[in-house]
């Protein structure tokens, strides 16, 4: 008796758990998802595959994601002259309509082509700002891109360049800081020696 009154409780309890897991697992299909409540609330929404919850707490509301055709009847219409219409089937456009849409389509064409033009301009007129601004805080800079536009211009064959007197100050000014900078470079590895070579050179 005893045997069979626990063999009788296993099996109980054994279906009751069958059938809870079996209540708690949920698929939701690839054109569904799934609304998850919980005790009446949205907790989630879940998206396709498998899904576990709560039993009889939780409830997996699945909702089909799939376009759902519907046939409607034909309605009368009138258009704004006044004319009937109870079904549709062709629509022909004027030419004088089709070419007003063609306009005005080239007109959007031209206005975003000059949009972007106008873009690139500004960007260029900033980036000419910025380089502007260190130029004029490094002055041996603009001479330096001077000098290189003068080596740019002489790559071509039959080119006569004309250095302007301002120019030439500079390139005198570039020229002496060079000389400068290596008799300080000569004066350390010789010392006093060095140096006199350097005035007797000057004179």
């Amino acid at each position: 008796m005893t045997q069979r009154v626990l063999l009788a409780i296993v099996f109980a309890v054994a279906l009751v758990s069958v059938i809870l897991i079996a209540s708690s697992i949920r698929v939701v299909w690839q054109y569904e998802r799934g609304v998850h409540f919980r005790l009446g609330r949205i907790v989630a929404v879940r998206e396709p595959g498998l899904r576990l919850i709560i039993p009889v707490i939780d409830r997996l509301w699945p909702v089909s994601m799939r376009i759902v055709t519907m046939p409607i009847q034909s309605q009368g219409i009138i258009t704004r002259d006044n004319v009937s219409l109870v079904e549709l089937k062709d629509i022909q456009l004027p030419d004088s309509m089709k070419r007003a849409m063609a306009r005005e389509a080239e007109a959007e064409r031209e206005k975003r082509a000059k949009i972007i033009a106008a873009e690139g301009e500004a960007r260029a007129a900033a980036a000419l700002g910025e380089a502007s601004d260190t130029m004029m805080k490094h002055p041996l800079a603009l001479q330096l891109r001077n000098l290189q536009t003068l080596a740019e211009l002489g790559v071509e064959k039959n080119t006569t360049v004309i250095f302007p007197a301002p120019l030439m100050s500079a390139i005198g000014e570039l020229t002496g800081f060079l000389t400068r900078e290596s008799a300080a470079t000569a004066l350390q590895p010789n010392g006093f020696a060095g140096e006199a070579l350097t005035r007797s050179a000057q004179r």
